[in-house]
């Protein structure tokens, strides 16, 4: 009896159990992904929607899977317009390609920056934060810590305001030197001088720090006005600088100041008020008034403490600062303080490149 031989295979150069398994999202054809874009959106399931047809945007350009993806070019152009969920669909469908492509950690780094940059500029906190510690422990884990130099300066102010507050205002700073800093889109409207005089009052460059925090000051007074969240949080950091530096009269002025501002105004950063709390805290006790130090202190604590800013690295310079103010609790917030680090904690880039 004559034998009937298999049909030929039809990709022989593919592994029997590639051939078996069925596409994952990330590996189906642009046509395909468009196809479950349009159905998902007829389904209602518009953000679903945004990701697949994002998907099918950078399918598109990277055909066949074998080659480098490129840098997220779309998303960034939905960064600059302000269109933020557009750009926060198409860094959630790089990332995911990403995970079956080959890419540079550098573009990664800032895929997971700019995504934080749009999260935080559309409100929404705790995505921000999740992307820009993943960014944080992937920069830990490769060593790579610069940015393209054309990457959005948005991400590069979130990714360097991050490891300032993990403790690393070294990093920051290369990071922020990268850039070319001023920018006139109200996203980021002196919020480069504004993390420059951050990053210096951690280095205890109170000189430069007082001048950059001036220079963001005067820019969002003129460009967005004296009521805004990021003018008063620019108030409250020069508060800051001036009580640091000792100027305890001046420094009590912009202080209370920037805190009536924040109460008064239903759009501010709990975390700014915080910060606000506890320097006014420290201004308090140093003044001799011990009372009013410690109750600023704990509403401080309870700023930190509350809904989803809790569990990131935001809230860490407040906490750091609290430890000397409320004695009584320095255990638990220590504790807070360790948990929150070993979240973020690769291995010490600093220590490394000693």
């Amino acid at each position: 009896m004559k034998r009937v031989s298999d049909p030929p295979a039809r990709h022989p150069y593919r592994s029997a159990h590639e051939r078996l398994a069925p596409p994952s999202s990330e590996q189906r054809s642009p046509r395909v992904l468009g196809a479950l874009a349009r159905l998902s959106k007829a389904h209602g399931a518009i953000e679903q929607a945004q990701v697949l047809d994002e998907r099918a945007h950078v399918a598109r350009m990277d055909q066949g899977s074998a080659h480098l993806l490129a840098r997220c070019g779309h998303g960034h152009d939905a960064l600059a317009r302000g269109a933020y969920a557009e750009a926060d669909a198409s860094y959630r469908a790089w990332l995911a390609l990403a995970s079956v492509n080959m890419h540079r950690v550098r573009d990664r780094l800032e895929v997971l920056a700019a995504r934080g940059a749009a999260a935080f500029a559309a409100g929404h906190r705790a995505r921000a934060e999740g992307a820009l510690r993943d960014a944080v422990l992937l920069a830990h884990e490769t060593r790579e810590v610069a940015l393209p130099g054309d990457a959005p300066v948005a991400a590069v102010i979130v990714l360097a305001t991050t490891f300032r507050r993990v403790g690393e205002p070294q990093v920051a700073a290369s990071l922020l030197a990268t850039t070319s800093g001023p920018d006139v889109r109200p996203l980021i409207v002196g919020a480069w001088e504004h993390a420059w005089a951050e990053v210096q009052l951690a280095l205890g460059d109170l000189d430069a720090a007082h001048t950059h925090a001036r220079l963001a000051a005067a820019t969002r007074y003129a460009a967005i006005g004296p009521g805004s969240p990021a003018h008063t949080a620019t108030r409250a950091l020069l508060g800051r600088i001036l009580l640091a530096a000792g100027e305890l009269d001046e420094a009590e002025e912009v202080l209370f100041g920037a805190l009536s501002e924040l109460r008064g105004s239903a759009l501010h950063d709990r975390v700014i008020e915080a910060e606000v709390e506890a320097a006014a805290s420290a201004l308090l006790t140093r003044r001799g008034r011990t009372g009013d130090g410690r109750a600023a202190a704990r509403r401080a604590l309870a700023l930190v403490g509350s809904a989803d800013d809790d569990p990131y690295a935001s809230t860490l310079p407040v906490r750091r600062a609290l430890l000397s103010l409320l004695p009584a609790e320095a255990e638990p917030i220590r504790q807070d303080i360790s948990t929150i680090e070993a979240s973020y904690r690769g291995v010490d880039l600093i220590t490394r490149e000693r």
